[in-house]
């Protein structure tokens, strides 16, 4: 019962935390310089892609490594639609393409999670992997799309200001933080934690583990592809390094890092991994990966439950003295 509450009170806390984290950050973004604007820019689109990742493999325990797929075809999406409407002389606003992007990327994961979701552990890596890979040498030997060269969007779509687009990443951010703490209390977030704890005993307990999967599968596409619509924008072109499977690592990283699974994890897992990568990035740029990779290698073997675990721990810990005292 004890524990039961202590769950709840900081999952509650967590959400209390990132709404606030997300206000200041989007205040400090919004009324500081462009270069300051620019670097919390990266970090916030980091951010989403965590937390977009983190409602499948965070939830479900289905490790992703093909999720970087859906930021690229959010930014195609988005290209490709801009180009054929300036075709046609017109164009629709900013914010309903980026939705579009998004709409996109999780109809595309529908139809790909049907199948693929019937794999599990590292067959479903496996094959998340080979999408991506498929999805990214298609579009190099395809003309239409650009082939290597990518599709250009200068004059096509308004000049590039990086304060509207961080109100685009901000706005976004939100909206994933509350879907993500919204689906964890939810009946559907019970079904994932089941899945994640054991499948074949949750369907036998009559979960609809299929189901599940394929919502949070979805929902997870859909934010990444808005953060792929977003970035078409920031470079006004979408191009094939969009479908590099580092930057599905540095999702996978910053989740895992924060607390797979939780509300507050991918938050802090970004932060910490933007500002210390980039530290050693800009002190160290021939053997900062060197670095970073033996800082992982022990994060991962002393706080595999990652930092928000690891501060549940210590909570729950302190909560119990305090009761046996009282």
């Amino acid at each position: 019962m004890l524990k039961n509450q202590i769950f709840a009170f900081t999952k509650l806390n967590s959400l209390t935390l990132s709404l606030i984290f997300v206000v200041i950050i989007g205040i400090i973004g919004l009324t500081s310089a462009t270069a300051t604007t620019g670097y919390l820019y990266a970090m916030i689109e980091l951010m989403i892609l965590a937390y977009s990742i983190n409602l499948i493999t965070g939830f479900s325990g289905y490790v992703n490594f093909g999720h970087v797929v859906y930021y690229g075809i959010g930014a195609y999406t988005l290209a490709v639609a801009v180009v054929a409407l300036s075709n046609f002389g017109f164009m629709i606003p900013i914010p309903l393409l980026i939705i579009l992007s998004g709409l996109v990327a999780a109809s595309v994961a529908l139809v790909i999670g049907f199948p693929v979701l019937r794999l599990r552990g590292d067959y479903f890596a496996i094959a998340t992997l080979g999408i991506n890979e498929a999805v990214r040498l298609t579009i190099l030997n395809t003309k239409e799309l650009g082939e290597g060269r990518g599709i250009y969007l200068f004059g096509l779509i308004p000049g590039y200001d990086i304060k509207l687009l961080f109100t685009y990443l901000i706005i976004i951010l939100t909206a994933v933080i509350l879907v993500s703490y919204f689906i964890l209390k939810s009946r559907v977030g019970y079904g994932l934690r089941a899945i994640n704890s054991d499948e074949d005993v949750a369907e036998a307990m009559g979960v609809n583990t299929s189901k599940y999967k394929l919502l949070a599968y979805a929902l997870a596409a859909f934010f990444a592809g808005l953060a792929g619509g977003v970035v078409s924008l920031q470079f006004a072109i979408a191009f094939p390094e969009y479908f590099y499977i580092v930057r599905n690592i540095d999702m996978l990283i910053a989740m895992i890092l924060g607390g797979a699974g939780t509300i507050l994890g991918p938050l802090i897992g970004s932060v910490i991994y933007f500002m210390v990568k980039d530290a050693l990035l800009i002190t160290f740029p021939y053997f900062y990966l060197i670095i970073f990779g033996a800082i992982l290698i022990m994060l991962v073997l002393f706080f595999p439950i990652g930092i928000v675990g690891l501060l549940n721990k210590i909570l729950y810990k302190r909560f119990k003295r305090r009761r046996v005292l009282e």
